[in-house]
């Protein structure tokens, strides 16, 4: 040991070092061809270092569980730009593990010898045990605010009659730095004049098993459930059955923590009538 410092909070302005490439993030979703069970969801992440190496970082839920320390899985950057003609891989050798959970949050340092913008726009491709694609991603440059987006649909199970609400639409929720989040909402077919009716985050990460929806999304440890008429989470609809309005609200959970779980559309009496992801 020769040398020794102390850290301490810092103006990046302050630095005479050179300004850092942004990260390309891609959203992991099911690959097109994936016909199996599994339904992987996060994202991948590169970020550069000044001598042209990068971190790889993979977080990612619903992969393949049997994928462990002793039978790892496969993960690669292609040449391809498109998830559905991924091409071939650039390179190889790296290999991601599960714990038997099914989620995987694993990190490789590498070293091409190209910057990260060499991988802008190109394909990762995440396999299973077998080998098979289940899940890919667009690599794309990071955007500065944190957002994700759940195109609505009905509920599992709910089936209307031509008199009932049909709900479809989106929402938006957008993270600050300090995790509270805008939950912003464009909704139409609802229920007419539906007044402070409930829309929420929930903690399952499926809109195709009403089993698997679950209940509210919120870090019991950190905050109280907000997820109320009292914490704000409501919608007010119009004569012709629209909603459009937005609220602030904090849950204890980031963006990291929401990616993929189930937005819920509540009816006047409760029920839930509509269902959406956020990706």
């Amino acid at each position: 040991r020769i040398g020794c410092g102390v850290l301490t909070t810092h103006d990046p302005s302050d630095s005479p070092m050179e300004s850092k490439e942004s990260p390309l993030v891609a959203f992991i979703e099911t690959s097109p061809d994936y016909t199996g069970d599994l339904k992987p969801i996060g994202v991948a992440t590169i970020r550069s270092n000044s001598e042209n190496s990068f971190l790889f970082h993979l977080n990612v839920d619903g992969l393949d569980s049997n994928c462990t320390d002793s039978s790892p899985c496969a993960i690669s950057v292609h040449d391809g730009k498109d998830c559905n003609d991924v091409g071939q891989s650039l390179w190889d050798g790296l290999e991601y593990y599960t714990h038997g959970q099914g989620s995987s949050r694993s990190t490789f340092t590498i070293n091409t010898g190209e910057n990260v913008m060499a991988n802008d726009r190109h394909v990762v491709v995440v396999r299973d045990l077998s080998g098979l694609s289940m899940g890919c991603g667009i690599l794309k440059n990071k955007t500065k605010s944190k957002v994700l987006q759940a195109s609505m649909g009905y509920y599992p199970g709910y089936q209307p009659d031509e008199s009932d609400p049909a709900p479809f639409g989106s929402v938006t929720v957008s993270f600050e730095d300090d995790e509270t989040f805008e939950f912003a909402y464009d909704l139409e077919g609802l229920m007419s004049n539906c007044k402070e009716c409930g829309i929420h985050i929930h903690a399952g990460k499926s809109c195709d098993d009403p089993d698997l929806v679950l209940g509210h999304w919120w870090n019991k440890y950190v905050v109280n459930d907000l997820w109320t008429t009292v914490g704000g989470s409501f919608y007010n609809s119009g004569d012709d059955g629209t909603a459009v309005g937005y609220f602030n609200l904090f849950s204890g959970f980031g963006y990291e923590e929401n990616l993929g779980h189930a937005v819920v559309i509540h009816n006047q009496d409760g029920s839930r009538i509509g269902c959406g992801l956020l990706l």
